[in-house]
Order: C-alpha cells, then sequence, then structure tokens
C-alpha cells in the first residue's frame, strides 16, 4: 500500500525510545480498515473486493467513491488482521 513514509519522529516513554514511521492514514485504511486489496490480507475471509488504489495522496472523496464498490455480502465485515498490520513497525 505504500503506507509508511521515509520519516519517522520519536517517542519517549520514561528511559525508552521509540522510533515511529510517519503513516500515509488514507493508503493504510484503503486495506486495513476498508478492506479494499484483497491481497493484503481480506481475500483471506473471502473478501475479493479490488479497487485499484490511487497514486499519490487518496482523498477522503476517492475513499467514500472505492467503499461503494465493496462486495454487497462482505462489506460489513470490513476490518480485519491483514499482512501489513502484522508486519508494522507503527502497529506499536
Amino acid at each position: 500500500m505504500q503506507a509508511l513514509e521515509n520519516e519517522s519522529f520519536e517517542i519517549r516513554i520514561g528511559s525508552e525510545i521509540i522510533n515511529y514511521p510517519l503513516i500515509k492514514r488514507h493508503r493504510c485504511d484503503w486495506s486495513k480498515r476498508y478492506s479494499l486489496c484483497p491481497e493484503e490480507g481480506p481475500a483471506l475471509i473471502g473478501n475479493n473486493t479490488h479497487i485499484e488504489v490511487p497514486n499519490g495522496k487518496i482523498s477522503i472523496e476517492e475513499l467514500a467513491k472505492a467503499c461503494e464498490s465493496k462486495d454487497e455480502i462482505m462489506k460489513t465485515r470490513t476490518c480485519i488482521l491483514e499482512t501489513c498490520l502484522r508486519q508494522c513497525p507503527a502497529r506499536g
């Protein structure tokens, strides 16, 4: 999804310093929250909705339009534990 920026920022918790990458939130949500990219995980639960990801920054309008094309049966089960989230350095 190319959701991680090349930049990060530091979070200090006590004596620990954690580098947290900046995330292009709508790119991440395209798969994680809205299940619009099956190969990122939704296919594992039978959701094969595939909407091409726009180039560049994704607007909320593009995201809303893509959600209108979701599988009618699977559209109520949208949030999953997809591959990228299992590997994401920003998952916490």
